[in-house]
């Protein structure tokens, strides 16, 4: 009786080491968008990406608000540090769109907000 239990205990444990540690939740981290709905569309990207993932989206302009660079707005990406996190982000546009593509090479392992004002605003 105690070798089934100890067979049957490794088995199980094999099988939780094999199935991978993809939809266990301690690899997560939650991010948090703080965007002007005024200026962006709202973004539908997750809450939530793998530790240490690359970022990458493009927050779209409203229609009345195309013309604006990336120059017009102060960018931060949050993880409670003081320095925040590095990123790039340049215009994207075309004929019928505008935005800002906003890449962060890696999210770290902290809970994270990505922040997205006109300048103007925090003046």
């Amino acid at each position: 009786m105690k070798r089934n239990l100890l067979v049957l205990a490794a088995v199980l444990l094999l099988a939780v080491l094999l199935a991978g540690c993809e939809a266990v939740p301690i690899n997560l981290i939650n991010v948090k968008y703080d965007v002007d709905p005024k200026v962006f569309r709202k973004p539908n990207y997750a809450t939530q990406m793998k530790k240490n993932a690359i970022f990458e989206g493009v927050f779209w302009f409203l229609e009345d608000q195309r013309g604006r660079t990336v120059d017009d707005f102060t960018i931060r990406i949050d993880d409670g540090s003081l320095d925040g996190l590095r990123y790039s982000a340049r215009n994207v546009a075309g004929s019928d769109f505008e935005g800002i593509y906003l890449q962060i090479p890696d999210v770290g392992t902290k809970n994270i907000t990505i922040s997205i004002k006109l300048k103007t605003e925090q003046q």
